[in-house]
């Protein structure tokens, strides 16, 4: 699942400390995927990557980029279904948070958090509801209602399932360029509009927030 924090304090926060420590693990984890690659004859070195995502952030998205560009694959999907997922041949465990404490650690550095593209956790529609019901009680603000991805009706059941628990309902294209080329920025895939009103709760959520630790 990813989670997305808004209104985060700029100062030096739980979070920011968490994320660092994340950053350092994730160049770990890129340096093993490296080495299963060499092992298997495939020249991929860690300044390649680097180049390809922009010398930060480098993650699954950017070896994929090369695997393409060194024709293993012949498209980006391909590359993470026969390679890059869990339980393929280069996938290597990423350290994570679970969904409490990356609530608890948002809350606790003046973020507002909320479930991205809330379908992408469980395929059964109805589990989802349980987990954003527990998740909701642990401090969750909103849930990525308006998405690039989702049809109409996906949205509005999760417009109304925000309604009903009394949370934001977000909304994003999870635009991300080549490597998502169906969507576009703010508008998806052609048929998206977030209401400004999401981002007026956000803000009065984010106030709060802060008015409760004054």
């Amino acid at each position: 699942m990813h989670m997305l924090v808004y209104f985060v304090d700029q100062r030096s926060t739980p979070l920011a400390g968490t994320l660092i420590e994340m950053q350092m693990a994730r160049e770990d984890r890129n340096r093993k995927i490296i080495a299963l690659m060499n092992s298997n004859g495939i020249d991929i070195t860690y300044e390649e990557l680097a180049e390809e995502g922009g010398g930060s952030g480098l993650g699954k998205p950017h070896f994929a980029r090369l695997m393409v560009k060194k024709g293993i694959v012949s498209t980006l999907q391909e590359a993470f279904d026969k390679y890059l997922e869990k339980g393929k041949e280069y996938y290597v465990h990423k350290i994570t948070n679970s969904p409490e404490e990356m609530i608890d650690l948002a809350l606790a550095s003046g973020g507002v958090p909320v479930l991205a593209h809330p379908y992408s956790v469980c395929a059964d529609e109805k589990m989802v509801s349980e987990y954003i019901e527990k998740w909701v009680d642990a401090g969750l603000a909103g849930i990525e209602a308006y998405y690039g991805r989702y049809v109409p009706a996906q949205r509005r059941k999760l417009i109304d399932l925000a309604n009903s628990l009394d949370i934001i309902a977000t909304g994003g294209s999870d635009f991300h360029g080549e490597y998502k080329p169906d969507l576009s920025v703010g508008v998806g895939r052609g048929d998206l509009m977030v209401p400004y009103e999401a981002l007026s709760a956000i803000k009065a959520k984010a106030q709060s927030l802060a008015a409760t630790k004054i």
